[in-house]
């Protein structure tokens, strides 16, 4: 790694010299904390340019100069708050190459500005025993699903847990401490908002949790944790200390499941699930997943204000071409009629549109009636199945909706809409979605096991 990282760190110094644009590469992130596990072999190599540089110059000169440098690797363009590259070695150690602005600490340009101060921050403090500590943790995060703060994952930062570990001393200190959060918990490991937690709380009012960045105090290092991550770890916190296991750290491989382990899962279960399937171009994954997660949102919300209750629901990408939203469904199924409240008779105004929209109408089965104080009426259902909703309303661009720009087409023209059985089509034509079906039906993280 070591030498790997002095090779990358050279042969980008060398190519950014060629610009003439005044960048300095240095080593980032964990190696150069030296908080890294084995087995997770990843490089930061971050290039400081000074602020007269453009941001137009990373786009249009660096990374294409870096692009052709480094084509002896697998080079995919990645997407954060600005482009940037990874390349993938013949080893399979995966590389970041970022571009950020050399400034001095509180005048950030960019996001990433902070980072080599986070380095200095964190040799300065971190300690042989907390280097130690840090590593069980990020472990911990990795065995429990919940590390790393791209959108797809929305977890733990490598960051953020070194921050952790530095405030509680140690990983079962914290463990116990995490166990006992609440809502909007503080952690403000330079005491700048000490005395003053209503003004952090106020501050970073809509975080789950806050953890007060030690180089920038006006930024929560946990902001891009969701809330399903952090309530993850605070409930494994506690298992783990219950029950201690290897589980909670190497879950292990996932055990393949036959079809008939899937249909008979899916018969005990007795729910409903709705599968949407659809092609894509391949792009960012960090667009790629945002659109996904926006997508997600758009088609609850579709179904529920028609009537069809989503119990919970996931999504699934191979990151190439193909994606999938889950949907568990109370029914699929809704009765061919539906009764409609009215507005009270005393209403004049209200009860005249009621009346002139509904008594002649087409899907009117029975009514309007009058019904204590209110008018009623019973209408056909235009939609009894969540399957044809979707695949009607999606497919057609009905009522109003929106659709995310780089899956829209996908979903107008090749979406697949199943229903329960249907969906064993897809399981068996790719491992990844096996897995993650079978995760959403059984609907239990790896680590909890049973009392």
């Amino acid at each position: 790694m070591e030498e790997l990282s002095i090779a990358l760190l050279q042969r980008t110094q060398k190519t950014i010299e060629t610009t003439r644009l005044d960048g300095i590469a240095s080593l980032q992130g964990s190696m150069a904390k030296d908080t890294w596990l084995h087995g997770q072999a990843d490089l930061d190599v971050f290039v400081q340019f000074p602020p007269s540089v453009e941001r137009s110059e990373w786009t249009d000169r660096v990374l294409p100069l870096l692009r052709k440098e480094f084509s002896d690797y697998q080079v995919i363009e990645r997407y954060a708050e600005h482009p940037f590259l990874e390349l993938i070695t013949i080893d399979n150690v995966r590389v970041n190459v970022v571009p950020c602005y050399r400034v001095e600490k509180g005048k950030w340009l960019s996001a990433t500005d902070r980072t080599p101060y986070h380095k200095e921050y964190m040799n300065s403090k971190l300690t042989e025993e907390t280097r130690l500590q840090a590593r069980l943790l990020k472990r911990f995060c990795m065995g429990i699903d919940v590390y790393g703060a791209e959108i797809k994952v929305g977890g733990f930062s490598g960051m953020l847990a070194e921050t952790l570990v530095l405030y509680y001393k140690s990983f079962p200190k914290l463990l116990v401490s995490a166990g006992q959060w609440k809502t909007s918990s503080v952690i403000d490991i330079e005491g700048v908002y000490e005395g003053k937690l209503g003004e952090a709380r106020k501050r970073f009012q809509d975080n789950p949790l806050v953890v007060v960045d030690p180089v920038d105090p006006e930024r929560n290092l946990a902001a891009a944790l969701r809330s399903e991550r952090l309530w993850s770890f605070v409930a494994a916190s506690r298992e783990l200390l219950e029950r201690p296991g290897k589980q909670f750290f190497y879950p292990g491989p996932f055990r393949p499941r036959t079809t008939a382990d899937i249909r008979r899962k899916m018969r005990l279960s007795g729910a409903d699930i709705l599968a949407v399937s659809f092609q894509h171009q391949e792009m960012v994954p960090d667009i790629l997943w945002g659109q996904l997660y926006r997508l997600e949102g758009t088609l609850t919300e579709l179904l529920e204000r028609n009537e069809f209750q989503v119990v919970r629901s996931k999504v699934w990408s191979d990151e190439e071409k193909r994606s999938a939203v889950l949907f568990e469904l109370h029914e699929a199924s809704l009765p061919p009629m539906v009764v409609r409240q009215g507005p009270p008779v005393e209403r004049l105004t209200e009860s005249r549109s009621f009346i002139v929209k509904h008594a002649t109408a087409k899907d009117t089965v029975r009514g309007p009636w009058i019904e204590g104080e209110r008018w009623m009426v019973e209408k056909r259902r235009e939609f009894r199945s969540a399957d044809d909703f979707l695949r009607t309303v999606v497919g057609a661009r009905k009522m109003n909706i929106s659709l995310p720009s780089h899956l829209e087409p996908g979903l107008s023209n090749r979406a697949r809409y199943l229903l329960n059985e249907k969906i064993v089509q897809l399981v068996g034509t790719d491992r990844g979605f096996r897995e993650a079906f079978w995760t959403f039906i059984e609907g239990k993280p790896r680590w909890l096991k049973a009392s």
